[in-house]
């Protein structure tokens, strides 16, 4: 009976909610998304969150480092966050998007100047993920910040269903 509810509120959740426009299907406006932008270029931020704005999302937090975006996502709580993959100092963007994912299960879009086969079979590389080539554009910027959102909350309704079900075999 519990994995039928489970299940009820999967499909709900997959029907009800239109991620491109923000709204409910109903009409009802959803909050704004919260993201965090980590990058250590001044100019590749400015142009990170114009696009944003563009796009109609709020004005984002922004941070320099891999341990100043792990301090941010603690007292801010985004939504999303979009780091650079080469960060400059002690923790790159690799290694601080593990440990926000890890602590916090925020889902990461990865920024990078180019997606070389290496760095993307890395395993250090979280998944699921998703990348966005620098300089981006605003529809590659929406789609994998919109597709990044909805596989983070259809994963959790799955791992709800996962435990549930494991629950009810023991």
């Amino acid at each position: 009976m519990a994995s039928i509810l489970l299940f009820q509120t999967f499909v709900s959740i997959h029907n009800e909610t239109d991620i491109s426009s923000k709204t409910h299907r109903g009409g009802d406006q959803m909050a704004p998304t919260k993201i965090l932008v980590v990058e250590d270029e001044g100019i590749v931020i400015r142009d990170i969150k114009n696009r944003l704005k563009v796009l109609g999302y709020p004005s984002p937090a922004t941070a320099s480092s891999g341990k100043e975006a792990i301090q941010k996502v603690a007292t801010y709580h985004p939504d999303l966050v979009l780091i650079d993959i080469q960060l400059k100092g002690e923790m790159d963007g690799i290694k601080a998007a593990r440990q926000i994912h890890d602590l916090f299960d925020i889902p990461v879009v990865y920024l990078m100047e180019d997606a070389d086969e290496e760095t993307l079979q890395d395993e250090k590389v979280i998944e699921p993920f998703y990348y966005i080539l620098k300089p981006c554009d605003e529809n590659s910027l929406h789609i994998s910040i919109e597709r990044a959102l909805y596989q983070h909350k259809m994963g959790r309704v799955w791992r709800l269903f996962g435990n549930q079900q494991i629950r009810e075999q023991a």
